[in-house]
């Protein structure tokens, strides 16, 4: 596939902060696969340092069979948020967050319907739907329950439902796909080794989909 001309302003910018917008459908996968070789081969950049991450494992494996397709085996990192995030926080403790004690959304959910039910409530399937969301959306901009205005449910329940799921996941060492994030942002701000050891790792970031990090 032949690039355009700002496809390849694109693929041989410098190195340092650069935004490139692009609609679907407008080669932005080739690009990035183009821009890793770019900084490879011209910009002395080491494989192993280079991160690409993208929003979905679809999209994550399917950029990786693209270069290797194209450039052979490489030691570049290609992943998710969620898959980069738990690579580090394996590392930190790789008992407390060993696969069998993730939730996984399935499990979550089936938990959070038995916990409704234990509650003196009449909310229902509609809430729950409403609590799930609401709980992505304070955990992923690091709001505390009471600072929060879930909209649409109520919020005591909503608190106290918030409450019970926390204390069951602490109870069994358990935790789940919003967990992976935030408690990696905190440790990567509270220890300074495991940042320091990231930032040595990753010095080169790549990011696909840029509008779905929060």
């Amino acid at each position: 596939m032949k690039l355009n001309e700002n496809q390849i302003k694109a693929v041989t910018c410098d190195l340092g902060p650069t935004i490139v917008i692009a609609g679907p459908g407008s080669g932005k996968t080739q690009v990035i696969v183009k821009r890793i070789d770019y900084m490879i081969k011209h910009l002395q950049c080491e494989a192993r340092h280079i991160l690409v991450v993208t929003f979905s494992k679809l999209a994550a494996e399917e950029m990786k069979e693209r270069y290797q397709f194209l450039f052979g085996e490489s030691s570049i990192t290609f992943g998710t948020l969620h898959s980069v995030f738990y690579r580090i926080l394996r590392r930190s403790n790789p008992n407390r967050y060993a696969l069998d004690n993730l939730l996984l959304e399935d499990k979550r959910k089936n938990l959070l319907t038995q916990l409704l039910k234990e509650m003196d409530t009449d909310e229902g399937e509609e809430f729950l739907d409403g609590f799930i969301k609401h709980l992505s959306l304070m955990k992923n901009q690091l709001i505390i329950p009471k600072q929060y205005e879930p909209n649409g449910i109520s919020k005591p329940v909503f608190i106290e439902l918030f409450n019970r799921y926390e204390a069951y996941k602490e109870r069994y060492g358990l935790f789940d796909f919003d967990d992976m994030l935030v408690e990696c942002y905190y440790l990567l701000k509270n220890d300074e080794a495991i940042r320091k050891a990231a930032s040595q790792r990753y010095q080169y970031v790549l990011v696909d989909e840029f509008q779905d990090i929060n």
